[in-house]
């Protein structure tokens, strides 16, 4: 890609995506590590040349031909001083752009090229946007302190935030029992509950640990990788919280009155049916978050109605929060539990 952002060569990975698989395990301060197997990677001259060295350095049986045409490719965009964008999974046009790892924080220089699609910018730029809607400055690479801090302002989860600024999940994160999660039952009884009681409830929850053995990594659908976009990302977020397309329409339905169909909230998840106020309301709800942090973070515009959500709503999405690891069987003796407390059966 030349400095007019046009395209003067193209290419793609083999039928085993070993460039991205490289990539997938290259350490995660290389440089590598941060092509992204879903959007399009830049890199610029000084870039560049780091790219050429690691890939230089690899074993010889690690380098494959499509790793000697990176090279090939990126020393020719160095003497030309364009850029190596890195879009190797798929032919079709890419709209999203993953940034390298800055290694510090001052701001782009004139040979820095950032390319982003109007309706889901960068991840340094998503990040911004939540800390500026909670009064944070903002800091990228973001660090656990200030992650931490994001987190407990926005009301969103580390984990989610990882996700916003597209840096890696821990694998420990993605250990469920696919049969369980938050069931529309303990749900209804905990927005039930007064507040001491809800609070006994999620602490009896914090209490419990999956026995050895019963939690498994999530298995990928047919439908995912989802494409870039924000309705993919609160999609992950849900899929963080062991909710499938069915059990997030149901709880959302629940916690903010937001009914739609398991099919809907799997078309927003696909980028096939946009974000709009209503279906932000219910995301907000079922996340814990306020709306406006949601609207700061996708430019979506918030329901007139744009309030703080309740403290049951809030407690509840903590709750949903703390069962994601728990079992089936123990999701259930929760839900037993909540019933002892009062909340009443609306099933």
């Amino acid at each position: 890609m030349n400095r007019a952002q046009d395209v003067v060569e193209e290419f793609v990975d083999d039928v085993e995506d070993s460039f991205l698989a490289m990539c997938a395990r290259a350490p995660g301060e290389s440089l590598r590590h941060a092509v992204s197997p879903y959007d399009l990677t830049m890199f610029n001259t000084p870039q560049l040349e780091r790219l050429v060295a690691e890939l230089e350095e690899l074993p010889e049986e690690e380098k494959t031909p499509v790793v000697r045409r990176v090279v090939e490719e990126a020393h020719r965009a160095v003497r030309r001083s364009g850029y190596l964008p890195s879009s190797v999974t798929d032919v079709a046009p890419v709209r999203a752009v993953r940034p390298t790892r800055p290694t510090d924080r001052r701001p782009p220089t004139e040979d820095v090229v950032t390319v982003e699609s109007p309706t889901h910018p960068e991840p340094g730029i998503r990040l911004a946007r939540l800390a500026d809607a909670v009064g944070l400055p903002p800091v990228w690479p973001p660090a656990g302190e200030y992650l931490d801090a994001l987190a407990e302002r926005t009301g969103l989860r580390v984990h989610d935030l990882l996700l916003v600024a597209d840096l890696p999940v821990p694998g420990a994160a993605w250990l469920f029992d696919e049969s369980a999660g938050a069931s529309s039952r303990m749900v209804a009884r905990s927005l039930d509950l007064p507040a001491s009681d809800r609070h006994l409830l999620r602490a009896r929850a914090r209490s419990m640990t999956a026995p050895p053995g019963t939690l498994a990594p999530r298995r990928s659908r047919p439908y995912e990788p989802y494409p870039p976009g924000f309705g993919p990302l609160l999609l992950r977020m849900l899929a963080l919280r062991n909710l499938s397309w069915s059990g997030a329409a149901k709880v959302m339905c629940l916690m903010s009155g937001v009914c739609k169909a398991a099919s809907t909230i799997g078309a927003v998840g696909r980028g096939a049916k946009p974000l709009d106020a209503e279906m932000l309301d219910g995301f907000a709800a079922t996340l814990g978050t306020p709306v406006s942090v949601l609207a700061a973070l996708t430019g979506v515009r918030a329901s007139p109605e744009n309030r703080a959500p309740a403290p049951g709503t809030v407690d509840t999405a903590a709750l949903v929060w703390e069962v994601r690891h728990l079992t089936r069987h123990q999701v259930d003796r929760l839900t037993e539990y909540a019933g002892a407390l009062g909340g009443p059966d609306r099933y």
